[in-house]
């Protein structure tokens, strides 16, 4: 998605993105639940795309699947309530096969 960035602030500068994309992004990540990675409907279709692809063997021995979030909202620590519409629909947590592993290596 699109987004804007520049520096905001006179005394105290900061960088800051803005945009429908960013604002996406921070429903997903206020919503939540510690210890889980939560993703998009998108997401989720494109790591599945992904790995049915060649070469990710490295993925398919972490990525276990999928597990759709059954709340009727999403809800912030704070009590905050946003709807799926705002993340563009339904939410997913990923599933892991060893809750050791990372993504990364």
């Amino acid at each position: 998605g699109e987004c804007i960035g520049g520096v905001v602030g006179y005394e105290m500068q900061r960088y800051h993105l803005f945009g429908p994309l960013i604002n996406y992004i921070e429903v997903l990540e206020s919503t939540g639940i510690p210890s889980e990675v939560q993703v998009s409907i998108a997401c989720k279709e494109e790591v599945e795309r992904q790995l049915d692809g060649q070469n990710v063997e490295h993925l398919k021995a972490r990525i276990a699947g999928f597990d759709s979030r059954t709340s009727e909202t999403l809800e912030t620590s704070k009590g905050e309530k946003h709807s799926y519409d705002e993340v563009g629909g339904r939410t997913f947590f990923v599933r892991f096969n060893n809750r050791q592993f990372s993504l990364l290596t």
